[in-house]
């Protein structure tokens, strides 16, 4: 949550500066996280393996030719699923109300005034990269 209210301080800084502003206050605020989910598809995997043996043992007629032996086989067939999964997403963020003021340098600002340049100067080098 600090560098939310990090972001909020230094985007008012830059706000108050861009206007010619040296001081800003925070109205108010309310809490804008977002939440979502992402979900994973379902997945199947299905393998097939087979045996076959020949027993030469007599011959057999079939269908006017003639086969040596028994044929004979098996095949086992396996399938896996994986079900998919459901991950939250939270996408912080928070709504402010700025408001900004042009103090003269002859002036003293109300103690609840934040000095924009001195914000910036402190949290810009850290925030900007």
């Amino acid at each position: 949550m600090a560098k939310i209210q990090d972001f909020v301080l230094l985007k008012s800084a830059e706000l108050a500066l861009a206007n010619n502003a040296t001081h800003f206050t925070l109205a108010g605020s309310a809490d804008a996280t977002r939440r979502s989910y992402i979900t994973t598809p379902t997945t199947h995997n299905t393998t097939v393996s087979s045996y076959g043996r020949h027993s030469g043992a007599y011959q057999r007629n079939i269908g006017g030719g003639t086969y040596d032996g028994i044929y004979s086989g098996s095949a086992r067939i396996n399938t896996t699923t994986n079900h998919g999964s459901i991950i939250p997403v939270i996408k912080p963020g928070m709504d402010v109300f700025v408001t900004i003021f042009k103090i003269p340098t002859n002036r003293t600002p109300r103690p609840n005034m934040i000095n924009a340049q001195g914000i910036y100067n402190s949290i810009a080098p850290r925030l900007i990269k």
